[in-house]
């Protein structure tokens, strides 16, 4: 290989690096590996369905904390999926984030897509897309708490996919869920 040859790959791969940043720019997302983000990183969610806790994201890693052992002002919501995953949504400096999978995918309010639809009698796709990009496609049977039952109530109330696909089913629904934590930290600061 001549050294032209070199040169002119080397510029072609720069290039490619380069469309590949501006792209994710354009597109305005942006993925963070929670141990990417150094020390001091913490975010709380309520833990739905189980309304006495919090889930606590650390560059550690996450910990369910019971509420009432501690004063935290919390920044979204989230829960587990049937694998286990951690899956949320919180609001950071005004900014919108999904959390899934161990990761935090930063977004804006015209490129995030939710849906959470039944695929079968039993079970529902829980889908996020930001900016064209797939992020999630979680197929699982909804929860179903016999004693919902029991009491006539909806059983999909205590489904978190389904909370959260609600909380952001749309561009007024994510205004008033970021609005309702911006709320939340001014009425913790006084």
């Amino acid at each position: 290989m001549n050294d032209n040859m070199g040169i002119y790959n080397l510029t072609s791969y720069l290039n490619l690096i380069s469309l590949i940043i501006n792209v994710k720019r354009l597109c305005n997302i942006y993925t963070i590996r929670i141990k990417e983000l150094g020390g001091g990183f913490m975010i709380i969610m309520n833990n739905y369905p189980e309304v006495g806790t919090y889930i606590m994201l650390e560059t550690s890693g996450y910990s369910i904390v019971e509420k009432k052992k501690v004063q935290l002002v919390r920044q979204g919501v989230g829960g587990f999926s049937e694998d286990g995953q951690v899956v949320g949504v919180y609001v950071k400096n005004n900014k919108l984030y999904f959390f899934y999978n161990g990761l935090s995918f930063e977004t804006s309010l015209g490129n995030f897509i939710c849906v959470n639809s039944y695929i079968s009698k039993f079970e529902r796709c829980f889908s996020v897309t930001i900016a064209g990009r797939d992020i999630c496609h979680i197929v699982y049977e909804p929860f179903i708490d016999p004693g919902m039952i029991y009491y006539d109530a909806d059983p999909e109330e205590f489904d978190v996919l389904l909370y959260l696909s609600e909380l952001l089913k749309n561009e007024d629904s994510i205004k008033r869920f970021m609005y309702g934590m911006e709320l939340l930290k001014k009425q913790h600061k006084e």
